[in-house]
């Protein structure tokens, strides 16, 4: 996740609040992770770098490669999301 670009973390932030505050007007529990803990429980190692993240994410979706039009958008939703699923 790149902090630097302030339109995308501006947005991202603000479609954060919008699902959260949604959620929890129905009820729906929110799991919240650190990055140590989506590499742990995507990887097995709370180190892992980028790159073997994206492997492992590739093997566990069963996919050739992984295709997303931004750039920050697989570390941070694809990969959380992974960790929900495995934890």
């Amino acid at each position: 996740f790149d902090a630097s670009d302030t339109v995308f973390t501006g947005a991202v932030a603000e479609a954060r609040g919008v699902i959260i505050l949604a959620a929890k007007q129905k009820g729906v529990k929110i799991n919240e992770y650190t990055p140590l803990q989506v590499k742990q429980a995507v990887t097995g190692y709370g180190k892992a770098e980028k790159h073997q993240v994206m492997e492992m994410v590739k093997s566990l979706l069963n996919l050739q490669k992984i295709l997303l039009h931004h750039p920050h958008i697989h570390e941070h939703y694809v990969y959380k999301y992974l960790s929900n699923i495995h934890s």
